[in-house]
């Protein structure tokens, strides 16, 4: 049985149709995330599972259970919220009893729930404190910690590290996970940060417009993106995105971009003629400097340093495209130098649908 299943879900506001069709399956345990750009629907989705959004259409099952007419305290569900929601005149032990008290908990089990979370969460020395004592990350841990204790076993998360500098959130990213692996709940999570949904996800969802573009692990999402929004929205920096049309030379299809030969995917598809759009990951852009006349030529127009890579954007027939590889060859503004993309790692899409190309895993 799915921890949480969702079925022909929609949502309409008036007229404007936020969440569309959408059916998910959610496996006990497992983390996903929803991932996309500002006004996709993935908060809304969040909160009619929480029960803050009411359903339009279909159905939300928890634990086997439909839910769309359970009120939200009645739903075994536990939720982070991207401003952590704390009460400012209450102790971190206070927040995070806050629930229990409601229910009318006995004090020695609040007290034990509160204590065990507590040092989970490294908040032990910090209970009696107030929430405009804490730093930013250690807020964050006490809204955890106040979902913690209601040991529910669906755990929601909006956005909730979206208020933290950007070391913090990798160590938070960190923190969230291994709270998952500890405590063996299921996990939704959402973030417009890509970053994030790949670091952290055992499945990911990519939505855009109320949607549900793909679902899958960070690898076949990476590998295989299904259309040229989920290419273009996973990965950073970003799929180099070429406009061209199936053509043949030597008997084998390959793509013409201005006049350029590029390389078909080998499990693509299409008829030569057929408007394409040819992409090609910044690691399996190669820039070389020995003239070879086979390869194509490109102009550097910057050079970025991230540490033991480089980000080398060029100027390719009148496109921009960007390379990353390793900083050991001196490269310059203005080089101008030779480009060659890996056969076996491009991917091919139809330019009118914006669907895959590419037939079967590689």
């Amino acid at each position: 049985m799915s921890a949480v299943t969702i079925r022909d879900l929609n949502k309409h506001y008036s007229s404007y149709h936020a969440i569309r069709n959408i059916s998910i399956d959610i496996e006990p345990r497992e983390f996903v995330v929803l991932v996309g750009p500002s006004g996709c629907g993935k908060s809304t989705l969040l909160r009619m599972i929480a029960g803050l959004e009411s359903v339009t259409s279909g159905d939300i099952d928890i634990l086997g259970r439909t839910v769309n007419q359970v009120p939200a305290k009645d739903r075994n569900i536990a939720m982070v919220f991207q401003n952590y929601a704390l009460y400012p005149h209450k102790t971190v032990f206070e927040n995070m009893a806050f629930s229990l008290r409601l229910k009318k908990q006995p004090r020695e089990v609040i007290d034990q729930r509160v204590r065990e979370a507590a040092a989970i969460l490294d908040l032990e020395r910090l209970l009696e404190r107030k929430p405009s004592q804490l730093s930013g990350g250690q807020r964050q841990r006490v809204a955890m910690g106040r979902a913690i204790v209601r040991d529910s076993k669906v755990f929601l998360f909006d956005e909730p590290l979206s208020n933290l500098d950007a070391k913090l959130r990798v160590q938070m990213r960190t923190e969230i996970r291994a709270l998952h692996q500890r405590l063996g709940c299921t996990t939704v999570y959402v973030t417009h940060d890509q970053i994030e949904a790949m670091t952290m996800a055992d499945r990911i969802v990519v939505m855009n417009t109320g949607v549900v573009e793909q679902v899958g692990t960070p690898e076949e999402l990476y590998d295989r993106p299904a259309n040229l929004f989920v290419a273009s929205f996973i990965g950073s920096p970003s799929m180099n995105l070429l406009e061209g049309e199936i053509a043949i030379e030597e008997g084998a299809p390959c793509v013409d971009f201005q006049g350029h030969r590029l390389p078909c995917a080998p499990t693509a598809t299409g008829q030569p003629g057929t408007k394409v759009t040819f992409g090609a990951r910044p690691e399996h852009v190669h820039v070389h400097t020995d003239g070879d006349p086979e390869r194509h030529n490109a102009t550097i127009t910057m050079v970025e340093l991230t540490g033991p890579d480089r980000i080398v954007v060029l100027e390719f027939a009148g496109e921009t495209i960007v390379a990353e590889m390793e900083k050991r060859t001196p490269l310059s503004v203005g080089q101008r130098v030779e480009v060659s993309f890996q056969a076996d790692e491009v991917h091919l899409f139809d330019t009118a649908t914006g669907n895959s190309l590419v037939s079967a895993p590689r």
